[in-house]
């Protein structure tokens, strides 16, 4: 594991903030024998916490964005016009938008201007629904079974929101950028929603087996 996040911190630095958050979740969780409340409560806490970090070094964060459009050259072949950080705290009020094209890349009318940009497009359709699907049938699972598992989903939160957030700056004004510096967390997220998942669907089995016992038990 310290090889692992010393080559993160060298090569990758802006992902730890995520890997970290992932992590103090885990442990706090596991340390203190969280039930389910305890779990939303320190969900909460982590939002709360995530955005007093914001607040506290938004002045940094904002400076940044205005030198990022600088490491971008209009003559590229993709390269958009800076409209996302205009005025101060766009890095912010832009970020839902930021994160969303960042992580897909080419826009609608960039995927039909271009070939290579319909081919990267359809990629990241294809991941966002294969991803949809997975949470859809999560989410009938859970208004089945009556069980939320917060934790399973706080620890993919916690750590998909900040990578998402540091990485948006870097792709959001060229779609070649966006998918090329995806790859660096791609398959970490990947791995990390399959495990959660396959959890998920083990636990749901877990349930049903156990209440058809129970429900064998009791009319014997």
């Amino acid at each position: 594991m310290c090889v692992a996040f010393y080559l993160c911190s060298v090569f990758k630095p802006q992902y730890l903030i995520g890997i970290s958050a992932l992590l103090v979740y885990f442990y706090v969780a596991k340390i203190f024998s969280l039930k389910a409340f305890g779990k939303v409560i320190l969900l909460m806490l982590f939002f709360v916490c995530s955005f007093l970090v914001l607040y506290l070094f938004r002045s940094e964060i904002n400076e940044l964005s205005f030198i990022m459009p600088n490491h971008f050259r209009l003559d590229a072949g993709s390269t958009r016009e800076n409209t996302i950080w205009v005025d101060d705290f766009d890095v912010f009020w832009n970020a839902p938008y930021g994160m969303y094209i960042a992580f897909v890349g080419p826009t609608v009318a960039e995927a039909f201007s271009k070939p290579t940009h319909l081919v990267a497009w359809l990629e990241s359709m294809f991941i966002l629904v294969v991803f949809f699907i997975a949470l859809l049938k999560l989410s009938m699972i859970s208004y089945k079974t009556g069980r939320l598992n917060v934790y399973f989903g706080g620890l993919f939160l916690t750590v998909t929101l900040w990578i998402l957030f540091v990485h948006y700056p870097f792709g959001v004004l060229n779609p070649g950028s966006a998918i090329r510096y995806r790859e660096g967390f791609y398959s970490f997220l990947v791995i990390l929603f399959y495990f959660l998942y396959i959890e998920s669907l083990n636990r749901y089995s877990g349930f049903v087996k156990y209440n058809a016992s129970s429900n064998k038990a009791k009319y014997n």
